[in-house]
């Protein structure tokens, strides 16, 4: 019984500091990630926000859910080359998109009507990059 004293302290310590919220998501790079234009075809979902850590406190870098942090997006990209991103009920982007490198060795930028984003694709989940401008990490997901 002695000897399983340590291993079972050693078991509440693991245990106890578990953390159940979202991992961090600062060391993903948007521009490592694929980029294709077919690949977006479906519907993205908010599921987490990271903040770019340009504020102060302890929730400016921890990824969270959308919902805790009062957050709702939406992506539909269409075969017909439209999309529409509705954030929080209202029409951010709306028209025709198409994927671009503005300039050789700049990032590759999504444009949907007149909006230019950041982002990268990994399978079912597309991420929209803020960061550089001081605001969140957006990953999405395909429904």
């Amino acid at each position: 019984m002695l000897r399983l004293l340590p291993v079972l302290a050693l078991f509440v310590l693991v245990a106890s500091g578990c953390d159940t919220a979202a991992p961090d998501r600062n060391g993903i790079d948007v521009t490592a990630l694929g980029h294709d234009a077919d690949a977006l075809v479906g519907t993205w979902d908010l599921v987490t926000v990271t903040p770019s850590g340009e504020c102060m406190g302890e929730d400016c870098t921890r990824t969270r859910p959308a919902e805790e942090v009062g957050q709702s997006a939406r992506l539909v990209f269409r075969a017909d080359g439209t999309a529409t991103y509705t954030s929080n009920e209202t029409v951010s982007a709306e028209g025709n998109y198409r994927v671009s490198a503005p300039e050789p060795g700049d990032s590759p930028r999504l444009t949907i009507g007149d909006a230019r984003y950041v982002f990268g694709i990994d399978r079912d989940r597309l991420y929209i990059e803020h960061r550089y401008l001081d605001g969140p990490l957006l990953e999405f997901r395909r429904r």
